[in-house]
């Protein structure tokens, strides 16, 4: 499959340096790139063969540097000195929503739509990676979010179905606890658990009140907020949790989960492949719980279109060739993903 992705390339990437900004200076041989994927991740692996097949394909040495957890830092500091990666790959959360607004990367709306690229992407993910008319960068991949539930261990409870509602959540966590089996698991200590407790307040809110919650930070003053956030109260005093859960990062709640430690959890589409596949026969993927007086009728999950984007810094802007070569890191990866 992967040569015949290979062969529909050619066409594409003879034409993607068209009308590509360079300049005197820099080396068009080399390219400097910044991401967050982790060579020991399930998804490690597969991304370092794209690069090795980059370079060999476009006859360019590629310079990475992974920074996993704190990537946005580095990447500032490093533009600070004006030593920054021609290309970062993040996801847009974080610092990284001011970068377009503030100049620390460059616009690529007239790029795509200059090496082709804006066909291939879907209207949703322009949509979210667009800022004050700006496309902030490549959209890469986009996620999936749902709850995990181990549907053997919560059967061995006499749980038959997933939770639904917030009271069978609260009361399938007092039966786990009960048998001496994990409940829910997350990232209490970092970005994962952060993002569990916005998901939990926003469980009585509009999307236009979750809108302007977090921009603004009115969190107190919003009376469908702060019913959320007792609600979360409500769920750190139950049994829901396992033990000893806030002091958990993300990779830990992913390990536990995995080897049987706990029975629930919240992950992305990301964590699929560190699934065995003698766990993966026993996994329900649904939605958190609502309570009963909740505005959504069904459970909830996160979707969108912003796990990772391509995005060219003033480095890149400067360097010549760098517009091709970016160009053909896009087409070559959304053909393997």
């Amino acid at each position: 499959m992967w040569l015949a992705c290979f062969c529909a390339l050619v066409p594409l990437l003879s034409s993607c340096g068209q009308g590509t900004t360079t300049s005197s200076s820099g080396d068009s041989t080399t390219l400097s790139i910044l991401h967050i994927t982790g060579k020991a991740t399930p998804s490690g692996a597969l991304f370092q063969k794209i690069l090795h097949d980059f370079e060999t394909q476009n006859h360019v040495t590629i310079n990475q540097t992974i920074a996993a957890s704190d990537a946005t830092q580095v990447y500032e500091t490093s533009l600070l000195a004006h030593k920054e990666a021609d290309v970062v790959m993040v996801n847009l959360a974080d610092k990284a929503t001011e970068w377009s607004k503030e100049g620390a990367t460059i616009d690529v709306k007239d790029l795509a739509q200059q090496w082709g690229i804006t066909p291939q992407l879907q209207p949703q993910a322009i949509k979210e990676w667009t800022q004050n008319g700006k496309l902030a960068a490549f959209p890469y991949n986009g996620f999936k979010w749902p709850v995990w539930y181990n549907m053997s261990l919560l059967n061995s409870v006499g749980v038959a179905k997933a939770p639904t509602t917030f009271d069978e959540f609260l009361a399938d966590g007092t039966k786990l606890k009960n048998a001496g089996k994990g409940g829910f698991v997350v990232g209490g200590n970092d970005w994962s658990g952060y993002t569990f407790f916005v998901q939990v307040m926003e469980s009585y809110m509009s999307d236009s009140d979750i809108a302007t919650v977090l921009q603004n930070g009115t969190y107190c003053s919003n009376p469908d907020a702060m019913k959320g956030i007792n609600l979360f109260i409500k769920l750190r005093n139950s049994d829901v949790f396992v033990k000893d859960v806030a002091g958990l990062n993300a990779d830990q709640m992913n390990s536990q989960f995995y080897t049987g430690g706990a029975s629930m959890m919240s992950a992305g589409s990301w964590a699929f492949a560190g699934a065995s596949k003698d766990l993966t026969k026993n996994i329900y993927l649904g939605g958190l719980p609502v309570p009963s007086d909740s505005p959504y009728s069904k459970p909830t999950a996160y979707q969108g279109y912003t796990s990772m984007g391509i995005w060219i810094s003033p480095n890149g802007q400067k360097k010549p060739g760098s517009g091709t070569q970016v160009c053909s890191i896009h087409v070559l990866t959304q053909s393997y993903w």
